[in-house]
């Protein structure tokens, strides 16, 4: 019987270590939330097409100095005439501006809701979610991280 406990005992380590090691989906998370936290600029790209509709969205991050410089273009087919929209804006300093059609730049209107890069990087920093990045904080907060099948 000695031998079968000690199989066993070996059995449990390895499945303990299965959870402990590189392979555990918590501890990616964890180690990517961490890397996130040391994050000192950040591009995100979005892109999507619902139905007649095209959207396309970017953001450039740089938090030691203090820009946030975003790009859409949004395009609705269903229209007649079509919609297609392009923006840019950039905030620095806590100073907002909008590209205008001929190219120059002009501040920011009244009430421009635009978020500053030090909301963004304040955010990355604390771990909290910031809506253009993976919610990878809420992810493991809520989420079931084990191994198994893959579900869809």
């Amino acid at each position: 019987m000695a031998g079968g406990s000690s199989a066993c005992g070996v059995a449990i380590i390895a499945w303990a270590a299965s959870y402990l090691g590189t392979g555990s989906g918590e501890k990616e998370f964890h180690t990517t939330l961490d890397a996130m936290k040391q994050v000192h600029t950040f591009r995100v790209a979005y892109s999507a097409s619902p139905g007649t509709q095209h959207n396309e969205m970017m953001w450039e991050v740089d938090c030691d100095r203090a820009i946030v410089h975003g790009q859409s273009h949004y395009i609705d087919t269903s229209r007649n005439p079509p919609i297609d929209m392009k923006q840019e804006e950039i905030n620095v300093a806590n100073r907002a501006f909008n590209r205008k059609s001929d190219g120059s730049w002009a501040p920011a209107g009244y009430g421009y809701q635009g978020a500053t890069a030090k909301w963004y990087c304040g955010n990355l920093a604390q771990g909290t979610d910031s809506n253009i990045l993976p919610e990878i904080s809420t992810m493991i907060r809520r989420g079931i991280l084990q191994k198994g099948d893959k579900r869809q």
